[in-house]
């Protein structure tokens, strides 16, 4: 919202966000309305809300109503949270619930002036393929169309493998870094130690050990991970 604020020629008048989990839908969707609504309550960003105007956020999922507002004024910036299955049947034309003569016009909406942020992208590399050969054809045919889509894909595991696009990682400078040299080969370590009798000591054992002086004078946290609840309930007591 920034971004487009400050450079509102650079930057699509749309934002869709893309994810096949249809509770991170409704959570990001709750999220941007926080979002909005700060923009109303507080002056210091009266600046900022006159020049992205009346922002509209809608929800594109199954077994939810659109409310319309991402598609009533194709000038207004908008926020748009959906499924894969919402969004791609959109951008082929075939979106869900509305007739033959609005199908076009949908298209048109998702496909143009619009930054597509596919989340969680390497469960649905069908869909990514989709969005990269929109976004290829499209400045294959750049006299046509004024105002690309934008695709930006999100995934811990990118499946990016034709040695065209290189994933975001670590430079050759970043290794140079002294920084980033003490993470990287920070010495890690694991030691065991076992319990004679474990049942019902292992909470109490625990404790103890986390309690030493090399561990509570070491001025850092100390996790401690457990797998029955009522070890957990041990420590804390």
């Amino acid at each position: 919202l920034i971004a487009l604020a400050k450079h509102p020629e650079k930057m699509p008048r749309r934002l869709v966000y893309v994810v096949n989990r249809r509770t991170v839908v409704d959570q990001t969707t709750d999220e941007i309305k926080k979002l909005r609504d700060n923009l109303q309550k507080h002056p210091a960003l009266e600046s900022l809300k006159k020049k992205l105007g009346a922002l509209a956020i809608s929800t594109l999922r199954g077994q939810f109503a659109d409310n319309g507002e991402w598609r009533d004024d194709p000038a207004r910036p908008a926020v748009i949270c959906g499924t894969v299955d919402m969004i791609g049947s959109g951008l082929l034309f075939s979106s869900y619930r509305c007739g033959f003569k609005s199908k076009p016009t949908r298209a048109g909406l998702l496909g143009t002036d619009t930054l597509i942020v596919h989340d969680e992208a390497h469960l649905e590399p069908a869909f990514q393929n989709l969005l990269e050969s929109i976004h290829s054809q499209q400045r294959t045919d750049i006299e046509q169309v004024v105002r690309c889509v934008e695709v930006m894909e999100l995934t811990a595991t990118s499946r990016t493998d034709d040695g065209n696009e290189k994933p975001f990682g670590l430079t050759d400078a970043d290794y140079e870094n002294k920084i980033v040299q003490q993470r990287i080969f920070a010495k890690k370590g694991i030691r065991f130690h076992a319990i004679e009798d474990p049942k019902g000591k292992l909470g109490a054992a625990v404790t103890e050990k986390a309690l030493e002086n090399d561990y509570k004078n070491s001025g850092q946290a100390i996790l401690i991970y457990l797998r029955k609840v009522e070890d957990v309930n041990r420590v804390v007591d």
